[in-house]
């Protein structure tokens, strides 16, 4: 948290994390005198920190086995947890997940921030605005995203194109005029 209001106030939040880190160093040593020798520890400290608890696309096979530990079965492009809780990659990165029946220590993050007013999303609304009011799919692709067994939201162009209520609840309505 502290991490994240420093980098706000020093306006480095879309910078490299490394930036922000030597800025914070900086600042630390101006406020409590760090030795040089030891200026490399508060770095490391602090990006020890802000390492998530979790890993999301694009992360890689090594952060997925440090965050998720030894999956029970693997291929090259996909490692399975339980029986089967699944983990997808290609090129050495994660694509995608599906939730089963070991909890994954997965998450996606949105890609900005999603002003949602209505309390619900409808035809278009951004993938974002679907997270912010939906939650985590328990499985998904580029072009749908399932919550719960059956519940669907279809995409196309990162906007919702249509879903299908199943299990879960989706907070979706059909709005005059689409």
């Amino acid at each position: 948290m502290a991490f994240k209001s420093f980098a706000h106030r020093q306006g480095t939040s879309d910078l490299p994390v490394e930036l922000t880190l030597q800025r914070l160093a900086a600042a630390l040593k101006r406020q409590s005198p760090v030795p040089p020798e030891h200026a490399e520890d508060s770095i490391g400290a602090a990006k020890q920190a802000t390492r998530p608890d979790f890993f999301t696309v694009g992360a890689t096979k090594d952060e997925v086995l440090q965050l998720q530990g030894q999956p029970s079965w693997f291929t090259d492009d996909e490692w399975t947890f339980g029986s089967y809780s699944k983990v997808y990659f290609r090129n050495d990165r994660v694509v995608r997940w599906s939730s089963g029946d070991a909890e994954l220590r997965a998450r996606l993050v949105p890609s900005g921030p999603a002003v949602t007013t209505n309390g619900y999303f409808t035809v278009g609304a951004t993938k974002d605005e679907v997270l912010q009011l939906q939650g985590q799919p328990s499985w998904f692709t580029d072009d749908e995203w399932t919550f719960g067994s059956y519940s669907k939201v279809y995409f196309r162009n990162d906007r919702v194109l249509r879903w299908s209520s199943g299990d879960v609840e989706l907070r979706a309505r059909l709005v005059s005029g689409e």
